[in-house]
């Protein structure tokens, strides 16, 4: 399974969604791609999440082109790019992302189109001794990721059986 980590597009936006220690977590069974400078306005350079197992890519695009996506703010038009970041989601992928639903009607349409599965977000409290200055709580991270990896081969075989 890939899972990804693009760089945050919003001016101002210093947390990255994952950390080195998520990562390596992650990289003992997958191949997880980092977008470079994503760990960059939370002090993580590159070097610490390739130190940790990650694929450092140039692009976003490389970064979405995954299983998994891992991104702190929803998807939103993406300015290098010129194209809304849901679109650059394959299909069929999941998303774990602060995607607010009942706020984002549009977003959740195109996530639809996409046929990709959406997790939420993380709706815990932080333990103050992880590394919550970088964004998103690990072990949640971690946990939405083994259910999303669960659900694969169900998706998987209802597609193949014609089922939505």
């Amino acid at each position: 399974m890939k899972i990804g980590v693009p760089a945050e597009t919003l001016s101002g936006e210093t947390r990255v969604a994952a950390t080195p220690e998520t990562v390596k977590k992650f990289a003992a069974k997958n191949e997880v791609r980092v977008q470079a400078g994503a760990g960059g306005g939370s002090s993580i350079p590159d070097k610490d999440f390739q130190a940790a197992g990650a694929k450092i890519v140039d692009s976003a695009a490389e970064a979405w082109d995954v299983d998994i996506v891992l991104k702190v703010r929803a998807p939103e038009d993406h300015p290098g790019l010129g194209v809304h970041e849901a679109e650059l989601l394959p299909e069929g992928a999941t998303l774990i992302s602060f995607i607010w639903p009942a706020q984002n009607p549009e977003l959740m349409e195109k996530l639809a189109a996409r046929k990709a599965t959406g997790n939420a977000g993380v709706t815990r409290k932080p333990h103050p001794a992880k590394d919550i200055r970088h964004g998103i709580h690990c072990g949640c991270v971690i946990e939405a990721v083994q259910r999303a990896r669960r659900a694969a081969p169900r998706r998987a075989s209802a597609r193949a059986a014609g089922r939505p």
